[in-house]
Parts: structure tokens; sequence; C-alpha cells
């Protein structure tokens, strides 16, 4: 889906450690979230890739501009420490780029 919308939240460079579940070995997934408001919509996401969030912060979006994000979401089942299973939508960021200003000023 494409969603333009205000950056309200950023973050740095983070990581974290992911098991696959086919039960391969355990991955370092490098992702920068986002939270991104419509005004009527608020979305929190990750970026979908670690090279991707890399480039996300190499091109100096920052809190407050206005973007256009290709996003992606999908349903997942997830289990609780005590073994039952519900369900939880994840939200992916395919590209995200600077909404463009037309007439040079800022990118309200």
């Amino acid at each position: 889906m494409e969603f333009k919308a205000k950056i309200e939240m950023l973050s740095g460079l983070q990581s974290r450690s992911f098991t696959p579940e086919d039960g391969s070995a355990p991955q370092l997934i490098e992702y920068v979230e986002v939270v991104l408001n419509n005004g009527l919509e608020r979305i929190s996401a990750e970026s979908y890739s670690g090279n991707q969030a890399k480039a996300f912060l190499a091109r100096g979006l920052r809190v407050g501009d206005t973007v256009v994000a290709q996003l992606i979401t999908w349903c997942k089942k997830r289990k609780t420490t005590d073994g039952r299973f519900f369900f939880a939508n994840v939200t992916k960021i395919m590209s995200m780029e600077k909404e463009f200003d037309l007439y040079g000023g800022s990118n309200a």
C-alpha cells in the first residue's frame, strides 16, 4: 500500500537476533523503526532490510519530513509464553522517499 504521511518517530539503526522458523541458525537483523502519521492513520513499521535501514538514515530522513512509503502488511501466527496462539500484524517498509516539493519550500 502507498502511504503518504509525516515521520513521527524514526529510530537509529537497531539490531536483534532472529531464529528462522525452519530451525536454522539464528541471524542478526538490522533495522530502523518508523512511526508514520497522516492525520487519520498512525502506522508503526520497520525497514524491510538492513541495507534499506542504512539507506534511510544516509538520505537524512528525519522526524517531521513528509514521505511517500510503500508498505507491506501481513498477519503472523504467534505463540504466548504459555503456548497459546494469537495473530499479530507485521508491517514493513519496502521504500520510503521524501515527498517531492514542486515549489521548493519545506515538504510540509
